[in-house]
């Protein structure tokens, strides 16, 4: 990349970081300790506030567990159509093909500490679904029924 390309990068990511602690201010207190469903929800919150262009694409983050892919040793991923395989487990919580975030849970149990589990959820929520964006597939996702 040109130095020109990573300072406008670098403008860009500074950006969404200011957006994100500005929704992260605003929240209320976490419970203590909150819960996985509560780390999550806030989660896709900040995901929300700094990709405002999925305003209508549904953002699913959620724990390997109980899903095909428990066991994965990758820290998280999406892909495109990992919602609809997801569809099943995802229950009432499905509102329609979006970005699907998929976390390794037990690793981040273990690896991090439990204060610092809702930034880190947060930060790889973000993360993937940046893949989706810049693979074009998560604002394609909004059109489909």
């Amino acid at each position: 990349m040109s130095s020109h390309g990573q300072d406008v990068a670098d403008r860009q990511a500074e950006a969404l970081l200011a957006r994100g602690r500005a929704v992260l201010d605003a929240a209320p207190p976490w419970p203590d300790p909150p819960t996985w469903a509560e780390i999550f929800a806030r989660a896709e919150r900040l995901v929300r506030s700094v990709a405002p262009e999925l305003d209508r694409t549904p953002i699913y983050l959620l724990s390997q567990e109980g899903t095909p892919f428990a066991g994965s040793r990758l820290a998280a991923f999406t892909g495109f159509g990992v919602d609809a395989l997801l569809k099943e487990h995802l229950g009432e919580r499905w509102c329609g093909f979006g970005v699907a975030v998929v976390m390794n849970t037990p690793h981040f149990e273990e690896a991090v500490p439990r204060a610092s589990l809702a930034d880190v959820v947060a930060a790889y929520g973000i993360h993937e679904t940046g893949h989706s964006l810049a693979d074009g597939w998560a604002l394609l996702c909004a059109t489909l029924p």
